[in-house]
């Protein structure tokens, strides 16, 4: 691995959305994101 990376910050996160099948259909890509429990999504977003 390159020692110029920056290692003391998180690496930016993704959103990966699937369709009812579990099938990948797009990604989401940004770094203002931070994990969330499945029970903090709201209902109709699931």
């Amino acid at each position: 691995m390159p020692t110029d990376l920056p290692v003391e910050r998180p690496l930016p996160q993704h959103t990966v959305l699937l369709d009812k099948d579990g099938n990948e259909f797009a990604r989401i890509y940004s770094e203002n994101r931070i994990d969330v429990r499945l029970d903090q999504v709201s209902e109709a977003f699931r």
